[in-house]
């Protein structure tokens, strides 16, 4: 698998746009939690409620991102990610929603 990247700084603008809390970020979700296909990557911990609305701000900004770049297919590094992505539960009323093979820059 290749590993990809995504800008902290897009990350935390997307957690402070659907309200969740940028302190749960994390680039070191690995292998000794859940199966992240052979190494660490990057995670967001956030209320159960807030992972549909996360998701999509995720691809949305992806996707506009990708569009002013025109540099790939609008849609395609969302998809990218929607493919991938996984979630663990955490107790309570938290969740990870984490994304193998993704490192933040």
């Amino acid at each position: 698998m290749t590993t990809r990247t995504l800008s902290r700084t897009t990350l935390a603008e997307i957690c402070e746009y659907t309200e969740v809390d940028a302190d749960g970020i994390t680039d070191s979700y690995g292998p000794e939690h859940r199966s992240t296909e052979g190494g660490e990557c990057f995670g967001v911990i956030l209320p159960r409620e807030a992972v549909n609305r996360f998701l999509i701000a995720l691809g949305a900004t992806l996707t506009e991102a990708a569009m002013i770049r025109d540099t790939e297919p609008p849609v395609e590094q969302a998809f990218e990610l929607a493919e991938i992505v996984r979630t663990d539960a955490l107790g309570g009323h938290q969740m990870i929603v984490y994304f193998p093979g993704w490192q933040l820059c």
